[in-house]
């Protein structure tokens, strides 16, 4: 073609070494991922085992519980369903990622929505069981319902973590 160079519509010749190292993608996020997914695991089996003793405390007693609002046993109950739910999602999860299965990303990413929406109100049953206990002239202890807000962060930034590009570019490369 008149005015450009010659060899203009060639393509450049390969390498002859090869293509350039690419290297693969790190899994720091995605076993960050994991690991917390299994410490939210066991949380809930440690939450499975305290709904438990909580509700038989609650049933053994004759005089504060008149005291405890009778919904707060459904609440318990409740919550022992849900961490069962959340031991199988979190621990299913941490294990298919470190597989490098992508279902693990839903898994864990479902259970940290799980835990935080059943956080939320687990905090505020908390914080309504110990206004009803104050009013009664009963101690229902330090802040209970507000600490479990700071238990959040926990599935909050395994949420992340999981969700983050490199979990993923490290899972399709396993």
């Amino acid at each position: 073609m008149w005015g450009q160079p010659a060899g203009a519509g060639v393509p450049y010749p390969q390498n002859p070494y090869g293509d350039p190292y690419t290297p693969k993608p790190s899994g720091g996020t995605a076993i960050a991922a994991a690991v917390l997914s299994f410490l939210g695991g066991v949380s809930a089996i440690v939450g499975i085992i305290a709904a438990i003793a909580v509700i038989a405390a609650i049933s053994a007693l004759t005089t504060e519980v008149d005291q405890i609002p009778g919904w707060y046993t459904g609440i318990l109950v409740m919550q022992l369903i849900v961490d069962v739910v959340l031991a199988v999602l979190l621990i299913w999860g941490g294990v298919a990622v470190l597989r490098h299965k992508m279902i693990g990303r839903i898994l864990i990413a479902a259970g940290c929505g799980v835990t935080i929406v059943f956080g939320i109100i687990g905090a505020i049953a908390g914080l309504a069981v110990e206004s009803a206990l104050s009013q009664n002239g009963v101690s229902g202890g330090f802040g209970g319902g507000v600490l479990s807000f700071v238990g959040l962060i926990f599935p909050i930034g395994t949420a992340i973590l999981v969700m983050l590009p490199s979990t993923a570019e490290w899972i399709k490369a396993g």
